[in-house]
């Protein structure tokens, strides 16, 4: 049995091969498709790595969305948005899932990893197109840091 615990709120249990290929609740009443998005963030998670990540994770994330999907009203409307909205939820998840799976099994690459990746921010072609060392590493926090002085 493999559980899954990035599931926040909606654990999944299966057998290997235990998956029936029928389609999934967010194919039918969505014109989304999981495992086509998580095959383009594992891609771009790869591209941006420059190392290649365990296929076996594309249907892992996709599963993550389907299970999701059934059990959490929230995460149903929200890929359920119109316009280009449900997409996009489905994408941002699908990165932060991705970003947690790569923290807890390749520590290493996690650290190569811009900090908007696992908030679910798309990573910008001129990015990763980038050969300088400072523009592969953390994306800066664009939030100001204030330090606190001592009144006297």
């Amino acid at each position: 049995m493999l559980h899954d615990d990035l599931i926040h709120g909606a654990y999944a249990t299966s057998a290997p091969g235990d998956r029936n290929r029928s389609l999934g609740r967010i194919e039918c009443e969505t014109p989304l498709l999981p495992e086509v998005i998580a095959e383009g963030v594992w891609g771009e998670a790869c591209e941006l790595l420059r190392s290649r990540l365990p296929v076996s994770w594309i249907q892992r994330l996709a599963d993550r969305a389907e299970t999701l999907y059934v059990r959490n009203a929230r995460f149903r409307r929200r890929l359920q948005e119109p316009g280009n909205r449900g997409r996009d939820w489905l994408w941002a998840f699908t990165r932060h899932w991705l970003a947690a799976l790569i923290h807890e099994h390749r520590p290493h690459l996690s650290n190569q990893l811009p900090s908007c990746f696992s908030n679910g921010v798309a990573i910008s072609r001129k990015y990763l197109n980038s050969d300088r060392p400072e523009a592969r590493g953390k994306v800066a926090s664009r939030t100001r840091h204030y330090s606190r002085t001592p009144v006297a």
